[in-house]
């Protein structure tokens, strides 16, 4: 997500700015897709000396002040993704084969029936939607 500061980020939720902090988030807003805290330590740590505590640490901060959704997958792993107004909530789709999650298109509000349908007797603040089935690459690599 290159609209986004992470430094501008976490001080406009009032996080105190540490170099940390800021690889986390930037390794959030750098993935094309939502990561876990595996990976983003991996990712992170290639840069800078963060224990993967620390990255789990931050990641229950960064999503309690509201800067990152969860992504859970059917195993129950944890995906994050910033939540920010260059990423508005959406669904996910998840390979079966290659486990790989991956974003969808922006649900509109305005619009979506579902939303409408639920909206009236309720506050929705979160929508988890994530499809499941095969990928193209993993389709492709089947075919051949």
């Amino acid at each position: 997500m290159r609209h986004c500061d992470s430094k501008e980020l976490l001080k406009s939720r009032h996080i105190r700015v540490t170099r940390q902090k800021v690889a986390i988030l930037q390794g959030i807003l750098s993935s094309s897709t939502p990561v876990n805290a595996s990976d983003l330590h991996d990712l992170v740590s290639s840069d800078i000396r963060v224990d993967l505590a620390t990255v789990y640490r931050t990641l229950g901060s960064l999503r309690e002040k509201k800067l990152v959704r969860e992504v859970a997958d059917d195993t129950g792993t944890l995906y994050y993704e910033i939540a920010c107004l260059h990423n508005p909530v959406h669904p996910h789709f998840k390979c079966l084969k290659c486990r790989k999650i991956s974003c969808l298109e922006f649900l509109d509000h305005e619009s979506t029936s579902f939303m409408e349908q639920y909206a009236r007797d309720c506050e929705i603040t979160e929508i988890s939607i994530t499809l499941s089935g095969t990928c193209r690459e993993c389709r492709t690599e089947d075919s051949e």
